[in-house]
């Protein structure tokens, strides 16, 4: 039985979904999980931050570095794992090789499409990535971009989120509260001025259209400033941060993603079980995936046309409609069952051994 230590940010839902193949691993008997706040689990150890020092991104750095050495050797810790390359990846590299232990990067979308490549710290991570004993990432998509931007080909294995095993089914079109529905950070990487513009569109063509936002972010102030200059306050709802998702991806004819990095994102795996189509940029993952389902279409990001043109022969033709809907809700299905918690813990496994 091994101890795993694991530095990370991340919702506690989606880090719960990355880690559900740990923790049911007889190989580990805990997992250190250095972050800003705890997480509940049954093999988890928490080490979190005084508020003060989770407020300043500096003292956090800092404080983790040698909080995450120091359980690393009093615990003999045998894998480091840092779940993001930026930062939370370098520091389980680095502390790894200085206790001569193993290390494994799982990597996101933007750490192969933007960080390893426009940042200041490209340098860093690319050398983080080429150094981790394992690496893993979200689909055949990024690890070609590993092979091309890192020059790495070992020991690279897809690893993805677990999929909660629920009814998977479908809110009647009657039923529907919204026609386009964002979900996601507000920030730049994800575009939500894009989606504003597209709705703008969308409703032009069908002024009796609605549009739903719900996510958090440092554009949010920018966000409602277009929405009134665009006269839409009406018939957009901005919700901000909101407990249950799920209601209102199901509330939604259709999801937009326009972001300009992507992983394999997992508010479309969401909307899949639900039978809601996508129209998302053809970035990371989603590359792939457009291939797989009519109900996910691939559009080009920044470009608000490409988006506009598919989501309004969707919203406007029933039967097309309904097709994308049971093409996504099939590939919902099929990919949950690939991804359950035992198929997730084999490709952990293959790090710890």
């Amino acid at each position: 039985m091994k101890a795993v230590l694991v530095t990370c940010g991340l919702s506690d839902a989606k880090l719960s979904g990355k880690l559900a193949g740990l923790m049911s691993s007889c190989l580990v008997d805990r997992i250190i999980l250095v972050r800003k706040h705890p997480l509940k689990g049954g093999k988890i150890v928490n080490v979190n931050p005084p508020v003060w020092i989770a407020r300043s991104r500096i003292l956090f750095e800092m404080w983790r570095f040698f909080l995450v050495l120091f359980y690393g050797y009093r615990h003999r810790v045998e894998l480091f794992v840092g779940i993001q390359a930026q930062m939370h990846g370098s520091v389980a590299v680095l502390v790894a090789a200085l206790l001569g232990a193993k290390s494994a990067l799982w990597l996101i979308g933007s750490d192969l499409l933007i960080h390893s490549r426009h940042s200041v710290f490209a340098p860093i991570i690319r050398y983080s990535i080429r150094r981790s004993d394992t690496v893993f990432v979200m689909g055949d998509y990024s690890r070609q971009l590993v092979k091309e931007v890192c020059g790495r080909i070992c020991r690279v294995f897809v690893l993805q989120v677990v999929c909660k095993q629920g009814p998977m089914h479908r809110v009647d079109l009657p039923d529907k509260k919204w026609d386009l529905l964002f979900a996601g950070n507000l920030v730049d990487v994800k575009d939500p001025l894009a989606a504003i513009s597209i709705f703008s569109r969308v409703h032009d063509v069908i002024p009796t259209a609605r549009f739903c936002m719900i996510g958090e972010g440092y554009l949010m102030d920018e966000i409602v400033k277009h929405i009134k200059c665009r006269g839409l306050q009406a018939c957009v709802d901005v919700l901000g941060q909101v407990s249950e998702p799920l209601n209102y991806i199901g509330a939604s004819r259709l999801l937009i993603i326009p972001s300009k990095s992507e992983g394999l994102p997992s508010v479309l795996i969401e909307a899949s079980k639900l039978g809601v189509p996508v129209v998302a940029s053809l970035v990371g993952e989603i590359t792939n995936l457009s291939q797989e389902s009519s109900g996910i279409i691939g559009a080009a990001s920044g470009n608000t046309d490409s988006f506009v043109e598919p989501s309004l022969r969707l919203l406007l033709n029933e039967n097309v409609y309904h097709r994308a809907s049971d093409s996504i809700l099939e590939f919902g299905i099929s990919h949950c069952r690939k991804w359950s918690i035992e198929n997730q813990k084999v490709v952990w496994e293959k790090a710890i051994i």
